[in-house]
């Protein structure tokens, strides 16, 4: 779409969805009801 090179796509794409994991993984634990809520595997 720019000219950039499918290996920088692919970079691109993994550090979105490496802070989309955060991101997801922080709103969760931030949203726990206290319950003692079991730990989320992060498979980085």
């Amino acid at each position: 779409m720019l000219g950039l090179h499918p290996y920088v796509w692919a970079w691109i794409l993994f550090q979105a969805s490496v802070v989309a994991i955060g991101i997801a993984v922080a709103f969760a634990h931030a949203t726990a009801d206290g319950s003692g809520g079991e730990p989320v595997p992060v498979l980085v």
